[in-house]
Order: C-alpha cells, then sequence, then structure tokens
C-alpha cells in the first residue's frame, strides 16, 4: 500500500454553508481516503473495546488519559500510515512537531477516544473521531460509537451506518443523511431543540437557550452532539469553550455534507491546523442550516 498518494484538491476552503464537494475539484476523489478513514475508525474502536479498563491520568492540561485512549490512537495511526504513508496524522495524544508548513498540507486530525469522561462513567456516547484536513478545512471524516455499534461518515456526501460485533460494517444498513430532505417547511423544527456539551457547557451557551423560549434541551457527550444534528434529531448545537479541532473535525465535515453549517461566534469558518494556539478552537454555533446559524449569532452577541 505504500504507493498510495495524497488526493490533491483546489487551494480554496469550504464554505460552512455548502456541501463538501465543493472543496474538490471534480475530477478528483476520495477514493482513497474513504477506506482508510472506516479501517483506522474500526480500529481505533476495537482498541477501545480490548483494552483494559484502568484508572485515568491527567495530563498537563488537565484533562484526563486512559490505556483505551492510548491503545486507539496507536491503532488508528498505524492502518492509516498503511493506507496513507503520505499524509501526516495530527491526534489528541501525539501531537509531534507542527508547524505553518505542515498546516498547509492535507492531514488528518484525530481524537482516538472523544468523550473520555463519558467513557470513564460508564456512558456509551464515546466515539472514535477522524477528520481529513485540506487547505485548513474539513473535506472528510468519520465518527465511529463502538458502545452503539453505529458510524457516521462524510466525503462528498454524508452516510451512517450500523455495526457488527467486530465493528465492521454491516451491508445493507448504510444511509443516506440530507438535512434539506428532513427540515420542515419553516426550516427547522418548532420548539427548537438544542443540544449542549455534557462536560463544557457555558454560560453564553445557557444564556441563548433560555433566550428561546420553548426550546428543547438536551446534554450530549462527545461527537455524538453532530450525529443528532446530521440524523435531523437536534437543530442548534452551540459551543461556547472548550473545544479543541480533534474534537469538531469530523463533526464538521459531517455537519457539512449533511448539508448543514457551522460558523465561529464572529460568522466565519474554523480553521484548522492552528498550531499557534495549541489547537484549541474558537466558540462555535453548528446548526441544521447557515440561516439559524447567523439568527443565534446574533442572539449570542446579545447574551
Amino acid at each position: 500500500m505504500g504507493d498510495k498518494k495524497t488526493p490533491q484538491t483546489k487551494n480554496v476552503i469550504a464554505g460552512s454553508g455548502g456541501s463538501l464537494h465543493e472543496a474538490l475539484n471534480e475530477q478528483e476523489s476520495l477514493n482513497e481516503i474513504v477506506p482508510a478513514l472506516i479501517a483506522a475508525a474500526s480500529a481505533g474502536g476495537r482498541a477501545l473495546l480490548a483494552a483494559p479498563f484502568d484508572r485515568a491520568t491527567l495530563k498537563p492540561d488537565g484533562s484526563p488519559v486512559t490505556p483505551a485512549d492510548l491503545a486507539s490512537d496507536a491503532a488508528i495511526q498505524g492502518v492509516l500510515r498503511a493506507y496513507c504513508p503520505d499524509i501526516r496524522c495530527i491526534s489528541e495524544e501525539n501531537l509531534g512537531s507542527f508547524s505553518n508548513d505542515d498546516s498547509q498540507k492535507p492531514f488528518f486530525l484525530i481524537d482516538p477516544l472523544d468523550g473520555t469522561k463519558e467513557y470513564i462513567n460508564g456512558k456509551p456516547d464515546f466515539a472514535v473521531c477522524i477528520g481529513y484536513i485540506v487547505n485548513q478545512r474539513p473535506v472528510a471524516g468519520i465518527i465511529l460509537a463502538p458502545i452503539l455499534r453505529k458510524a457516521w461518515l462524510a466525503a462528498e456526501t454524508a452516510t451512517t451506518f450500523e455495526l457488527d460485533a467486530n465493528l465492521d460494517r454491516r451491508p445493507k444498513t448504510e444511509r443516506r443523511l440530507s438535512l434539506l430532505e428532513t427540515k420542515t417547511a419553516a426550516g427547522e423544527h418548532n420548539p427548537l431543540r438544542i443540544i449542549s456539551s455534557r462536560s463544557h457547557t457555558d454560560p453564553k451557551t445557557l444564556a441563548l437557550i433560555a433566550r428561546n423560549a420553548g426550546a428543547s434541551h438536551q446534554t450530549l457527550g462527545s461527537a455524538v452532539k453532530f450525529t443528532a444534528l446530521a440524523e435531523g434529531e437536534a437543530d442548534l448545537y452551540p459551543r461556547g469553550t472548550g473545544s479543541m479541532e480533534w474534537d469538531t473535525a469530523a463533526g464538521e465535515a459531517l455537519i457539512l455534507a449533511a448539508g448543514g453549517a457551522m460558523l465561529t461566534a464572529n460568522g466565519k469558518p474554523l480553521i484548522y491546523g492552528r498550531w499557534q494556539k495549541g489547537f484549541l478552537n474558537d466558540p462555535f454555533i453548528a446548526a441544521s442550516n447557515r440561516r439559524l446559524v447567523l439568527e443565534s449569532i446574533a442572539q449570542w452577541d446579545a447574551c
């Protein structure tokens, strides 16, 4: 597999309201990337389930890490190196050296165990997340939830499929996700369905929820929040603090591929590979459509 080459893409940044194929040359494809994403995520999920459950330790930034995080990271990177040896891997657990030149090249952005706190507390909503970044924007990604036996894939379209006991894709279970097809006549569900982080809900997000009278509010862990949006089960996901690039790369790819939108609090797309900022994200809002994102940003500003 060592002769595989990095797919070339247009030197553009995908708009947050558009689909992912807008960032790709029509003559080119993600045919080399998608099998790598699926195989790597499945390997990471198997490593999570096989790892001995042990006490978490704290990293220098105060976040928890377990043996499962490290086992999943090793499994994912082993698969990605086999499929795509020329593409750089950046992981929450293994940043290595990174520079501005590196950020201009395609790279994988990996969270081997997204939702470590959920994993530690025995909750099912933890996941493996892998995003593929080109021109500092996510053009593909996968979210795989081992306990839920389900995966969500973003490439030129968004799909979801069920997994067997070995976390391989079950035949004939793939389903396309399109928010354009599931929206109500008004553009979103009424009353509004808002989701937020179980561990990182911030005052501005709570204020935004309060401003939407009658809205339902649910907290979830990990990138499962993005899958709820892509599946049409929620309308709005605001995040004021505490997210890193590896937390959002695959999720944003999924939202865009499904026809949704995601912007920072300044109304701009998130930029990936910002090593100078420690890969920390700006506050953002993801939603089922761009209008709802912009309206929510305006409300956020008033909070």
